[in-house]
């Protein structure tokens, strides 16, 4: 089995109030060794009779708080840490959208998804021409390890995924968690871009099941947005993307659509 090398490895940084969208795999070097978030279960012990044998049920789980990523940045290093930290003080307290994962789940499609606050940007002692930065993500509430509806990639024109649609094999009733972010838009005439999750019943007809909030600012961004628990989600799931406006030659936007169904 080959273990995949650091550049197999995807890390990006969603910003939720749109100031800073950076995919740290692409363009600041190399991301070094790191590990997405543990899991744990909640585990709860069910007594009965006294006849009866305990039984354990699981009730939830949670998401081990931090996670260290070794970073590798040229002379741009204070660019680096002013995006990653941020300007001020109120930049710092942002809560942001971590995306990580392998390429090779590409092909499956998965990703690890999850909201946190980045902590701490720490320059090491520079080996050559490269400085070592690790950062350090404490994250919030539960992680979701969800089907990537568009890798990080660049659109010049409308268009969709339903051709490479997620089969959830059923509909289900469970609700679902959506992660999208950007990392660079140009106008050039458009107003706008919006990006939703849709969903479909026979993988032909499609819907909107997420519209994620209208792009307009050049610099990247994200947002997070769970459906209610009880929400229907079609069997099949993908998304779309218009530009608003009068889009011309050289309107782009960059964006990542993530989407995990309900439990």
């Amino acid at each position: 089995m080959t273990t995949p090398g650091p550049s197999s490895r995807f890390l990006y940084v969603f910003d939720g109030t749109a100031n800073l969208g950076v995919n740290l795999t692409g363009t600041l070097g190399q991301v070094g060794e790191f590990h997405p978030p543990a899991i744990e279960e909640t585990l709860q012990e069910l007594t009965g009779s006294a006849a009866a044998y305990p039984t354990i049920q699981r009730v939830g789980h949670s998401l081990s708080p931090d996670m260290t990523i070794p970073l590798w940045a040229d002379s741009g290093l204070q660019g680096l840490i002013d995006d990653l930290m941020g300007t001020t003080a109120a930049d710092r307290s942002d809560l942001r959208i971590i995306v990580t994962g392998i390429n090779s789940d590409v092909i499956a499609q998965k990703a690890t998804m999850a909201r946190g606050y980045l902590q701490r940007v720490e320059p090491k002692t520079p080996p050559a021409a490269l400085t070592q930065v690790d950062a350090t993500v404490k994250f919030t509430g539960v992680a979701h390890v969800g089907d990537i509806l568009h890798e990080l990639s660049a659109e010049t024109a409308d268009g969709d995924t339903e051709a490479d649609s997620i089969d959830g094999t059923a509909q289900s009733a469970t609700g679902g968690y959506g992660y999208w972010g950007y990392t660079t838009y140009t106008a050039d005439g458009a107003t706008g871009v919006v990006v939703r999750v849709i969903d479909s019943a026979d993988d032909i007809t499609f819907g909107a099941l997420i519209t994620f909030t209208t792009v307009t600012a050049t610099t990247g961004g994200g947002q997070y947005s769970p459906l209610g628990l009880t929400d229907t989600v079609e069997r099949y799931v993908a998304c779309d993307w218009d530009f608003t406006g009068t889009p011309g030659a050289g309107t782009t936007c960059t964006f990542y659509v993530g989407f995990q169904r309900g439990q």
